[in-house]
């Protein structure tokens, strides 16, 4: 019987030593101010049999996307980049996106549209609203490529309606479930908004990334449960994928443990769902 596929739908890379990271501040530089290299995580992901990584922009640069297509080009388990382009810059991303594609193996695009401390951002929540980004949006959508979206809070959230309607072939993937803060217990708030979402047929997200917005000494799946079982109800296996997010998730364990527990939370789910979770989904939404 022929393995079945596992998608890691979420991992970045980064050189630390060569390139700029703007969140990398000096309050976590000790925590993640390193080089992050594939050939680290090479043997969990043989141990855990993943056949197929999607690398995640880490930085609003030209650079890091170079960096992820060499390291691609070194690991051919890597099965798609989703990139940076300046979205707010229409022409400018369109010779970036046509350039891009060239490769196959870019799929999709991302900012860092959570960093509003940045001033390119302006402390504007609605920053992806603004219409040359929109306008970049539809230049995405119609290469057939995906578009990552970081929200940290409702007011992020609230974005992905105007974006879905606005772009109904655009796919709109919410990396880490919105990013709830799960230690302090916030629910009704983030829930309602990733609710609306969902009711948008083109919008996924991601069960990646919980371990570090929990509790990071003493977080359990039980902890988890609920917003798994939450965004399960709302978007359906179908839309919804699992990465690593490492090693971001690193900063509070490492990449076994996480992926571990994540196999874990969702070992009595039908293998319909299971299927659905750790590669259908990712290969539907980012045309592996």
């Amino acid at each position: 019987m022929s393995q079945k596929p596992f998608i890691d739908a979420h991992q970045h890379v980064w050189k630390y030593s060569e390139r700029e990271y703007s969140w990398i501040t000096p309050d976590i530089t000790d925590l993640l101010g390193h080089d992050y290299v594939q050939e680290q995580v090479n043997p969990s992901i043989a141990k855990f049999g993943i056949t197929g990584t999607v690398y995640v922009q880490a930085a609003d640069t030209y650079d890091d996307t170079f960096y992820m297509l060499h390291s691609a080009s070194k690991n051919p388990q890597i099965a798609g980049i989703v990139g940076w382009v300046p979205l707010d810059r229409t022409e400018e991303s369109i010779a970036a996106l046509n350039l891009f594609t060239k490769n196959s193996i870019f799929k999709g695009v991302r900012n860092l549209t959570h960093d509003y401390g940045n001033p390119k951002y302006e402390s504007d929540d609605a920053w992806i609203l603004r219409e040359p980004v929109l306008a970049t949006l539809g230049e995405v959508a119609a290469r057939n490529l995906s578009f990552d979206y970081v929200a940290i809070k409702p007011e992020h959230t609230r974005n992905v309606a105007t974006i879905a309607k606005r772009h109904p072939n655009l796919t709109i993937i919410i990396d880490h479930f919105a990013k709830p803060d799960i230690k302090g217990g916030q629910w009704e708030d983030w829930l309602v908004e990733m609710q609306r979402a969902a009711e948008f047929p083109n919008v996924y997200t991601k069960f990646s990334g919980l371990n570090v917005l929990s509790d990071w000494q003493k977080w359990t799946i039980e902890d988890w449960r609920p917003y798994v079982m939450a965004m399960k109800e709302s978007f359906g296996t179908s839309r919804m994928m699992m990465g690593s997010d490492w090693p971001f998730s690193s900063m509070a364990n490492d990449y076994d443990t996480v992926w571990n527990a994540q196999l874990e939370l969702i070992k009595d789910f039908s293998e319909e769902e299971i299927d659905d979770l750790k590669y259908k989904t990712a290969i539907k939404a980012y045309r592996l």
